[in-house]
């Protein structure tokens, strides 16, 4: 300061001596002692975190159930069990159905003696309503070979929570292969404190 080195206190236009008016007032010497600042107001992001209970659960509008859709037995099964994840086209069951067999010989005999296009896309459309795999008929289309034994795929990427199955069973056409539970998304069910509930937003 030019003034003896003293500190200058600012002076403010509205300040008075009258502790009647509204609001709140801070004795501007008190508020160079303990180094106040003022900062103008604007808007933005306030960072905030807070540590809360919650539970996650399954979307259950992401359900598959994998079924055979016609009789056979179980040639193999993969090594996967409750609880495991799985991406879309992993390998579930290997199996022998006989009338995906017949099926494929019948195609393969109408293809070969001048049956109507009407006749094999009855045949083929009878392999997909008996649940072969489409990448089967297709193979059996460009091929023109016979196949025994078909692999049962994840149709979903996702969890396992039913798969009971062993090599050399017999298989029904309503037996459940498999059942798979979509993860993406996950539904999460949070024990929100309401004196911050209006931190969230829709």
């Amino acid at each position: 300061s030019p003034f003896m080195d003293m500190d200058l206190v600012p002076k403010y236009a509205d300040e008075s001596g009258d502790k009647s008016s509204g609001g709140i007032r801070i004795d501007p010497t008190q508020v160079q002692n303990l180094g106040l600042k003022t900062q103008k107001v604007t808007r933005g992001m306030l960072n905030y975190s807070q540590t809360i209970p919650a539970n996650v659960s399954y979307n259950e509008y992401q359900f598959v159930i994998v079924q055979a859709r016609s009789d056979g037995f179980v040639e193999k099964v993969y090594p996967l069990t409750i609880g495991d994840h799985v991406k879309k086209g992993t390998p579930l069951i290997d199996i022998t159905i006989p009338e995906w067999v017949e099926a494929q010989s019948e195609f393969l005999l109408l293809s070969g003696t001048g049956g109507t296009s009407t006749q094999i896309k009855g045949v083929l459309e009878r392999l997909r309503l008996a649940g072969m795999p489409e990448e089967d008929i297709q193979r059996l289309r460009s091929t023109r070979t016979i196949q025994t034994r078909f692999t049962i795929k994840a149709p979903i990427d996702g969890v396992i929570t039913a798969f009971d199955l062993r090599t050399g069973m017999n298989i029904s056409k309503d037996k459940v292969v498999a059942q798979i539970q979509g993860m993406d998304p996950v539904w999460i069910s949070a024990a929100v404190p309401e004196s911050i509930a209006y931190l969230l937003k829709d």
